[in-house]
């Protein structure tokens, strides 16, 4: 075989689970961390019901938003993706349409978990300066210098 025949050689889709978990894992870990931190701010500020339809690409409330848009353009390839990966043969439009409800569903729980977590860290530190400011100033002096 060529060169150039090894080279646009189609590329095999990995059948054993163990290795489609190795790539499945990384990229969504990869893909809520670039979420989170292209929308920091946003996603601080708003409901944590927010990102709910910006996984999903729909909201029943009317439209999405700029932001939710930008979410969901950063989701949808992963998805197709994934959805590719386990190649659902022979199967109802229903199984598929299951398993990219839990896909779905693990990007929400997976960027609720951060923004809950980064609002939880941020009250600590409020917090822990609030409580040390205090002590400081009921301090007394002792002692001669």
């Amino acid at each position: 075989m060529s060169i150039f025949n090894k080279i646009i050689k189609k590329k095999k889709a990995p059948e054993d689970l163990t290795e489609i978990s190795k790539i499945v894992a990384p990229l969504i870990d990869k893909t809520v961390n670039d979420i989170f931190m292209s929308h920091y701010d946003e996603l601080l500020e708003k409901p944590i019901t927010y990102i709910i339809p910006a996984i999903w690409g729909k909201d029943v409330n009317g439209e999405l938003t700029l932001t939710q848009t930008k979410i969901n353009d950063k989701i949808t390839p992963v998805m197709e993706r994934i959805l590719r990966l386990f190649e659902f043969k022979n199967s109802s439009g229903e199984q598929e349409f299951a398993f990219e409800y839990l896909l779905r569903g693990l990007f929400v729980s997976k960027i609720t978990f951060m923004i809950e977590l980064k609002k939880n860290l941020e009250l600590k530190a409020i917090v822990t300066a609030k409580t040390s400011n205090e002590i400081l100033s009921q301090a007394r002096p002792i002692g001669n210098a």
